[in-house]
């Protein structure tokens, strides 16, 4: 976003808070909570949270899609382990 130089604060945050970027980012948070709020009542916390790990999997998985970016072979074999742990975890439950 590009405000002009004599713009105001207030005029700053509302022109934030109501791009659709934010109000996309916002809403896309919101689902997640809930989903989140749904596992927790289906599962323990020490078998749910590691999952959040997955985000780490997936961000890399979209910045080569999206991005064009490159994963070493430690980092893919990082990610991997990342995987193979939520496995164990996930056969152990």
């Amino acid at each position: 976003m590009v405000f002009p130089a004599g713009a105001g604060i207030a005029n700053k945050v509302v022109a934030m808070l109501t791009s659709p970027w934010v109000i996309t980012g916002l809403f896309c948070y919101s689902i997640g909570m809930v989903l989140w709020l749904f596992a927790l009542r289906r599962m323990d916390l020490s078998l749910a949270y590691p999952f959040v790990a997955m985000s780490f999997v997936a961000v890399s998985v979209m910045s080569v899609v999206f991005l064009g970016e490159t994963l070493p072979i430690v980092r893919i074999a990082g990610l991997g382990m990342i995987i193979g742990g939520l496995c164990l975890m996930a056969v152990s439950a």
